[in-house]
């Protein structure tokens, strides 16, 4: 078990720890690029790969998308409701609380908890939140 464990989990970790000597070695990154190559490229190929490869019951992905739909449905009235009360920005906060960030690091984990069929509810509830977060041009 530590094997799969760690089979999931060290490439996640290796990235981090070369992002993070990157960073102290001050080497250029361009911040624009990386991210229109992950939203625009990396990310859809994800999606389309695991839900074309992976067999899940096409039920199960319908409940994963109206589960999905309804946790935003949710976050956004609660949300709303704290953030009006509070007197904050709403363009500033709400796409924040609506859309949480739990997309490429989750899907490792997912994988290894629940298997195949895991991952691809998994990337169908990514596929919703990040469908909502647009690169900057």
């Amino acid at each position: 078990m530590l094997e799969q464990l760690a089979a999931v989990i060290l490439p996640v970790v290796v990235i981090a720890g070369i992002g993070y000597a990157w960073s102290r070695f001050s080497r250029p990154f361009d911040n624009a690029l990386v991210t229109q190559l992950v939203s625009l490229v990396g990310s859809p190929c994800l999606v389309a790969s695991s839900l074309t490869s992976l067999h899940v019951d096409p039920q199960a992905l319908g409940q994963m998308a109206l589960a999905t739909a309804l946790v935003f449905t949710g976050m956004f009235v609660i949300g709303f409701a704290v953030l009006k009360v509070m007197h904050l920005p709403m363009h500033s906060y709400l796409p924040a609380v609506v859309f949480s960030n739990a997309g490429n690091m989750g899907l490792p984990l997912a994988l290894f908890a629940f298997g195949e069929t895991g991952l691809a509810l998994a990337v169908v509830y990514f596929a919703f939140s990040a469908s909502h977060a647009r690169p900057s041009p």
